[in-house]
């Protein structure tokens, strides 16, 4: 009686571990809205460039601060002799002081405009950033769906090369076909059944690089939803010079480029003089005496640079090399995105018209495979002529699906190209 109930026992508590293996097993639903929005929390370069905008910010203020006043405090102790016989004595000493930038040749106004420049490049380099995060989900989430409606395929062409193994099994038992055929049917089946196998290892690869491009696990069971077709952004002819002139990287460029000539202006504010408004207030107390000395003082600080070893100097040519740098940088950059767009656009339309025609050939040879195997079941048609129709009513299967994977990977190169942010939509 109690053996039978410590087998009872373990057998539910084998059910029970393997529902729960199958329920942690069972992979998590996404469409694209879905992995967009998980994307733009935890994808990691996302969360890298918000930081440097972050960093940005934070350079915008330090270059502010300058014109604002600047107070500081000083406190100190000491003990001083006069090796005179008098006794040495123990001194306390405080000061407060303020000063206020009235002029320094623009130096600060030209630092703040740049920072300000920095802060525009650092968002345009988020957008670009995100730009890029998008193709890569896109192109991840697309080679899952590709994958996982291959599989369903494959499982068909298993079924059919069964039974057209079974046709020709009972023609070559009846001694209208030779065991070459049948061999090479045999073989048709192994190598659909290897297919199959490696589909289904494919969908485990593609998960890993959308789980990736998530940000998250790469462990994580996931099967996305959705379908074959482009936005509306594929048609018409679009501008593709406005499109690169208002493109983010371009406009990060040109941000950098202003940013060098306020950097440049900075530097020829070096040699101007610089003014300041300061004040001072303080007391020193002697702790061995009952006298306590107060004072203050406010004034005009005039500053005139004549020599610092050529620094400034060096600085006005550095600063002026790298603002004609960033003027040939921001041409480049338009122009290698101007031929970027181009070529994305013209690769998307090809992609488009290559899905056009591969459905074509499929609905040809699955009506020519259909009269074939009719043929070839009443004698009429050879097995050679026979199975090449069938292998390429197989390839055109496949060929099908792989065109329009292609094709929505080449509209996210598309989207890429043209500055199209991960809340990108079609």
């Amino acid at each position: 009686m109690f053996s039978k109930m410590i087998g009872i026992f373990l057998t539910f508590l084998c059910i029970l571990l393997i529902s729960q293996g199958a329920s942690a097993a069972a992979p998590v639903e996404m469409k694209w809205s879905d992995c967009v929005a998980e994307a733009a929390k935890n994808n990691p370069d996302l969360a890298g460039s918000s930081q440097a905008v972050s960093q940005s910010k934070a350079e915008q203020w330090i270059s502010a601060s300058p014109t604002l006043p600047q107070i500081s405090a000083t406190a100190s102790l000491g003990r001083s002799d006069d090796f005179s016989g008098n006794a040495s004595r123990d001194e306390n000493q405080y000061k407060v002081r303020g000063e206020q930038l009235v002029f320094d040749g623009f130096k600060t106004f030209s630092k703040i405009k740049s920072s300000k420049q920095g802060v525009k490049a650092s968002q345009y380099g988020y957008t670009v950033t995100s730009a890029s995060v998008r193709y890569e989900l896109r192109s991840a989430f697309v080679g899952l769906l590709r994958a996982q409606s291959l599989v369903p395929i494959m499982k068909g062409i298993i079924e059919r090369r069964k039974q057209n193994l079974s046709m020709i099994r009972l023609k070559y038992e009846s001694g209208r076909e030779h065991e070459g055929s049948l061999l090479l049917a045999e073989a048709d089946l192994a190598q659909a059944q290897y297919d199959l196998k490696r589909a289904e290892r494919d969908i485990s690869i593609a998960q890993y690089a959308l789980n990736k491009a998530l940000g998250r696990d790469e462990g994580i069971p996931v099967r996305v939803t959705g379908d074959f077709k482009v936005g509306s952004d594929s048609k018409g002819g679009p501008d593709l010079a406005s499109i690169a002139d208002a493109h983010p990287a371009v406009d990060k460029v040109r941000s950098e480029s202003r940013a060098a000539q306020y950097d440049l202006d900075s530097a020829k504010a070096a040699f101007s003089p610089v003014v300041k408004l300061s004040a001072e207030a303080g007391k020193i107390k002697p702790i061995s005496l009952s006298s306590q000395e107060h004072g203050w003082s406010a004034g005009i600080d005039f500053t005139l640079p004549i020599f610092n070893g050529g620094e400034n100097i060096a600085n006005l040519k550095k600063s002026r090399a790298a603002y004609m740098q960033s003027q040939f940088e921001s041409q480049s950059k338009y122009e290698g995105v101007l031929s970027d767009l181009q070529k994305s656009w013209q690769e998307f339309q090809d992609s488009i018209e290559n899905v056009s025609v591969q459905e074509k050939y499929l609905k040809a040879s699955e009506v020519r495979a259909k009269i074939s195997r009719a043929e070839y079941a009443n004698g009429l048609q050879i097995f050679d002529n026979w199975i090449i129709i069938e292998d390429n009513y197989i390839k055109a299967q496949k060929s099908y699906v792989n065109a329009q994977a292609e094709m929505l990977i080449a509209e996210a190169a598309w989207v890429m190209a043209r500055g199209g942010d991960l809340g990108y939509e079609q």
